[in-house]
């Protein structure tokens, strides 16, 4: 019976803990959680972090909203190794940029995105 009742407890737990960093997987009508992004001309990115569905914002809203503007700009490093200009900012999905995070339903209002639109430096050589 205790090892049934650790159990529980960790898959509570584990549901108030921000999203891995990882890219969003899934059919993009299912794409659920972890970040995403597009190329939307040549050296800009739109990169997107969000997480449905845990209670991660109900209980640790700061600290989820802290991790999904960690893993933005980790994507930011990644796609811009020269280094790049952007912030990432709050918004609610009926606002994402992408279309497979935007959402209008009222179940998708109850947890924010991180969005931004990284400019990547160019490096040029001689």
């Amino acid at each position: 019976m205790k090892p049934l009742l650790l159990l529980a407890v960790l898959l509570f737990l584990s549901g108030c803990s921000p999203v891995p960093y990882q890219p969003v997987s899934g059919v993009l009508g299912d794409a659920r959680n972890g970040y995403m992004d597009e190329q939307i001309s040549p050296g800009n990115f739109v990169i997107e972090v969000r997480q449905l569905g845990r209670l991660a914002f109900v209980l640790n809203y700061d600290e989820t909203i802290s991790a999904f503007k960690q893993h933005w700009h980790r994507r930011a490093k990644e796609l811009c190794p020269a280094g790049y200009l952007g912030e990432p900012e709050v918004l609610l999905p009926a606002e994402a940029r992408l279309d497979a995070f935007r959402c209008t339903t009222q179940e998708c209002q109850n947890y924010p995105i991180v969005s931004g639109i990284a400019h990547c430096h160019q490096r040029y050589t001689l």
